[in-house]
């Protein structure tokens, strides 16, 4: 969901907190919850984003602000939101708060997925890729490999979920029916090899799949025994004539000279792979 707040909050990239003006709403015309009517910080998140509320309310004496500091580091831990600020109005206390969108949720878990906590119902989901195809005597390469066959063949690359936001990241690669379009496949492979400890990345460019024009497009880089390695799942997703899917390693521990016949990618921005393809 998508919470639009008022100007006066931190910038979104920053955690904050500051006794500043209030909003020009005075909090009993606004939607609220009590922070004292409720036990443990949990239940204030989730009271909060379900009911799409913005503003928290609490004793503005040095006890009450006292107990709120204490949430202060889950607050800023908290994988769900993006920004917070805590103001006085009106003999009020007021905590501000502004909700990741689904989308940039995801993106974090991808990206850090040890900051979130183990319950979460997408890692739960990886989780059990991870240990349908994962065991402790393989190597990180035999890990990297299996991963991206599981990728590989869970997701089906659809075209029309190229206009849906929702449909191109990790969650739509890995929860039924898996329909997702190349950011949902390497967005789901990155979280997947970070949760084995593999170092990744997302390498955002362009591609020219056969016979077509150049789109844009997005894969990985994995980093092996110290060197990095192209993997793009999504091309290795072939259609078959019957409208099957098939598992191809073409694009599995590729270099950039292997890579550069059909994707394009900023060169300053990632890391130069290995000279020689990976061997399986």
């Amino acid at each position: 969901m998508k919470y639009l707040l008022s100007a006066l909050l931190f910038s979104l990239a920053t955690f904050a907190a500051a006794q500043e003006a209030a909003p020009a709403a005075a909090p009993s015309t606004v939607p609220v919850v009590r922070i004292e009517n409720l036990q443990t910080w949990e239940q204030l998140l989730d009271r909060m984003e379900s009911a799409d509320l913005k503003y928290a309310l609490f004793d503005p004496s040095q006890e009450g602000i006292d107990a709120l500091i204490k949430h202060r580091e889950a607050l800023v831990a908290s994988h769900c939101i993006r920004a917070y600020s805590i103001r006085e109005y009106k003999g009020y206390g007021v905590l501000m708060l502004e909700f990741m969108g689904d989308h940039e949720r995801l993106l974090r878990i991808a990206n850090d997925p040890q900051s979130v906590p183990g319950d979460d119902p997408i890692l739960q989901l990886a989780q059990g890729i991870i240990n349908g195809c994962i065991t402790p005597e393989m190597s990180p390469a035999q890990k990297a490999a299996a991963l991206h066959d599981a990728v590989v063949k869970l997701c089906t690359y659809n075209d029309e979920a190229a206009a849906v936001a929702a449909r191109q990241d990790a969650e739509a690669a890995l929860k039924e029916p898996h329909c997702t379009t190349c950011e949902g496949y390497s967005m789901a492979y990155l979280l997947l090899c970070r949760m084995v400890g593999i170092p990744c990345l997302w390498v955002g460019g362009a591609a020219q799949p056969s016979g077509q024009e150049w789109q844009p497009h997005g894969w990985n880089l994995i980093q092996l025994d110290g060197k990095w390695y192209h993997v793009d799942t999504c091309f290795d997703d072939p259609r078959l004539p019957d409208g099957a899917s098939t598992c191809e390693r073409t694009y599995f521990g590729k270099t950039d000279a292997e890579m550069e016949a059909n994707h394009r990618w900023d060169r300053e921005v990632y890391p130069k792979s290995a000279e020689k393809a990976l061997e399986e």
